[in-house]
């Protein structure tokens, strides 16, 4: 774990502002109301005496001991005066570039590069081409600075109508703009700026609204109903000044919470047979694909991110993705981390490994029932509360899958395929994800991991109109089947909350 020291003066302020105010992007997974723990910060210097409240979490946390310092919760220690506060790193995500076949770019300027982006809840990625040899140039990744203010698309919805939206707006747009001026290393490439001639940007449709300005609150509340739904061009210099040459795309979003990144994952989709298309993150977006596209979304919750995870961290390097063993004992528990780095903390691929083992060897019941917590390797654990997070989280995809399946009257026979996109499937074990019931068992030998999906859509409308032309008759024949107040989806939530493969009697 990298650590990042801070020196700050304040009066009275809490350190997540005096952070904020001083550029540093800490994540806020609960929005600042000290219920998750998530945003723990060492501190040395003139701070209040923390509550209770504030102790007991902290303590439920196990936070390393640094000599000197003092673990607290940034979102409610006070500053009266100089402090030094050391904060971890996690921000920098292992990516899984585009390997889908890119077209041929239907452009005529010479030397034009084009920036392909996906502004993820959590993360956010950006890709820099070489429009006319198709060359991969620079790809950077970043944490979406917005979750210093939430860490869904709801609580930053409720910080705009609270606050404006000028704050998320400046946020995301500033992190772009950062990402965009480091990839060009303008002064490596000369006039690379005035080359780059298209700009794609995806994302949901919240995300999508605070980049554009738009006010989300229409997205927070019934009827669901957002400011636009996008699929139109604009000048890049509208949100990026030096990006004097290039036109801006923002892809069609299919709904409020079905976003142009789903529909950007339908282009990478093979559409022969029937296909279940579901991308994992803080949101569950969900589509089944045939004659028709019936789509569906469901918020899980942000510990397939690894947030609100006592040792949770992002698809960063030593996080640990798969646990397993070789003779069935505890003793002879291992682990795989990212880039084989030594291991820093669990993603959500790895806490779906770990509680999948655990129940093959006896230590979980299908209640998911854990007295302690429960060490994996070296210092990383996972707790019992971590245990109650994933239930929930994956009985929420479970439960969506079902009532889309239901409600658009399919059966799992009738599956085709089951193509699991994002980050969070580009790790997974379809057998594991299975055994905890996160996915029906019997799609898991038809399980592809497709990775960024919305990125590599939005690639194709980098380099092709035509694809831009093919998204949007896509949108138009998707329709979503709300789940909101659904009494079958909130059936299927209760059943899905064991910790076992789902019932026949699923669908």
């Amino acid at each position: 774990m990298i650590f990042i020291n801070t020196i700050l003066n304040g009066n009275g302020e809490l350190i997540s502002e005096l952070l904020r105010g001083a550029g540093e992007i800490l994540a806020l997974p609960c929005g600042g109301r000290g219920v998750c723990g998530g945003c723990i910060v060492y501190v040395k210097g003139a701070q209040d005496e923390p509550c209770q409240a504030e102790r007991d979490l902290i303590y439920s946390k196990h936070p390393v001991k640094i000599k000197d310092f003092t673990a607290r919760l940034a979102c409610a220690c006070h500053v009266f005066g100089e402090i030094e506060i050391i904060s971890s790193d996690e921000a920098v995500t292992v990516v899984t570039r585009s390997n889908s076949e890119i077209p041929d770019y239907d452009g005529h300027e010479k030397k034009s590069l084009g920036i392909a982006a996906d502004i993820g809840t959590t993360t956010v990625v950006l890709e820099l081409y070489d429009l006319e040899s198709k060359k991969l140039l620079g790809v950077e990744t970043a944490l979406n600075p917005q979750t210093s203010i939430g860490s869904d698309v709801l609580s930053r919805i409720e910080y705009a109508v609270k606050f404006g939206i000028d704050e998320p707006c400046d946020l995301i747009r500033g992190k772009l703009a950062e990402m965009l001026r480091s990839i060009i290393k303008y002064d490596s490439f000369k006039n690379s700026y005035e080359n780059i001639r298209r700009v794609v940007i995806t994302g949901n449709t919240t995300m999508l609204h605070f980049l554009m300005g738009l006010d989300p609150s229409g997205i927070g509340a019934a009827p669901f109903k957002p400011s636009s739904l996008f699929g139109e061009v604009y000048p890049a210099d509208r949100i990026f000044p030096f990006l004097r040459n290039a036109e801006m795309y923002i892809p069609p979003c299919i709904s409020a919470y079905v976003g142009a990144d789903i529909a950007c994952g339908l282009l990478c989709v093979d559409r022969k047979g029937k296909t279940l298309f579901v991308d994992i993150g803080t949101n569950g977006e969900m589509a089944v694909i045939g004659e028709d596209i019936l789509c569906a979304a469901t918020a899980a919750g942000p510990a397939f991110e690894g947030a609100g995870i006592s040792m949770g961290v992002l698809a960063v390097p030593g996080a640990i993705y798969d646990v397993f063993e070789s003779d069935r004992s505890i003793s002879s528990i291992s682990c795989k981390t990212i880039a084989n780095a030594p291991p820093i903390g669990i993603c959500g691929t790895g806490l779906i490994s770990t509680v999948d083992l655990m129940l093959k060897l006896g230590i979980l019941d299908e209640s998911g029932y854990l007295e302690e917590p429960f060490k994996i390797v070296s210092e990383v654990y996972i707790s019992p509360k971590d245990i109650r997070e994933l239930q929930l989280a994956k009985a929420a995809i479970a439960a969506g899958i079902g009532a889309l399946l239901k409600k658009s009257e399919t059966e799992i026979g009738d599956i085709d395929a089951l193509v699991l996109s994002g980050g969070f499937g580009s790790f997974l074990d379809p057998q594991k994800a299975a055994g905890i019931g996160l996915i029906p068992k019997e799609l898991a030998q038809k399980t592809m991991l497709a990775g960024n999906t919305a990125l590599r859509g939005a690639v194709k409308t980098l380099f092709s109109r035509r694809y831009r032309e093919q998204l949007r008759e896509l949108c138009d024949r998707a329709k979503e089947i709300p789940l909101s107040g659904s009494g079958i989806f909130e059936e299927l939530f209760i059943e899905c909350i064991n910790l076992s493969p789902l019932a026949p009697h699923f669908t």
